[in-house]
């Protein structure tokens, strides 16, 4: 054998072993090219928020939270933008879920007052930030969470919250979609 057809071979193993290895140029492309739609990543961080709020609440309820209102967001960029297709996802459907999963880790996980009291200021601002859910999955979130306001321990914190919740039954219509109104 000559030094080229040693060569040869062994450039021969080597892209042998390259299309055996998992992190091959072509089954990296099979692994990244696989679709996923929105309603798999959405019960991906579910699922994740979940593992986290086992160990930390606060944070779990706060991040689940703040995907409520990625997913409401997703669902009024839907509404502007014309997507009304039934094979798009449910944001506000998720969006929904998202807050109740906070409201049930604050029911059983969260019982010191001070963080029981953030909790609810932070649920009360992303339900005012919040303007596609129907009329009545608004009403019962925010009758929800002035419940939870009038039960803090500490009666000037519930006084606090009260005038925090009364927010959430009166706001101004914004970008053209329909506010709640309380009749």
């Amino acid at each position: 054998m000559t030094n080229t057809d040693e060569a040869e071979e062994k450039e021969g193993e080597k892209k042998d072993e390259q299309s055996d290895s998992p992190t091959s140029p072509e089954k990296v492309n099979l692994i990244f090219n696989k679709a996923v739609n929105c309603r798999k990543l959405f019960v991906f961080v579910q699922k994740l928020i979940a593992g986290v709020a086992t160990a930390h609440a606060e944070m779990g309820l706060k991040l689940y939270l703040e995907c409520a209102l990625v997913a409401e967001n997703c669902a009024t960029m839907n509404v502007r933008g014309g997507n009304h297709s039934s094979s798009s996802c449910d944001f506000n459907g998720m969006a929904y879920e998202f807050i109740a999963q906070a409201f049930i880790l604050y029911e059983d996980e969260i019982s010191d007052s001070k963080i029981q009291y953030r909790s609810i200021v932070s649920m009360v601002g992303t339900l005012l930030s919040c303007r596609s859910f129907a009329k009545e999955d608004y009403e019962s979130l925010i009758t929800k969470t002035t419940q939870y306001g009038a039960k803090l321990l500490r009666k000037p914190d519930q006084c606090k919250m009260i005038i925090m919740c009364s927010h959430l039954f009166y706001r101004n219509e914004k970008d053209g979609l329909q506010p709640y109104h309380n009749p």
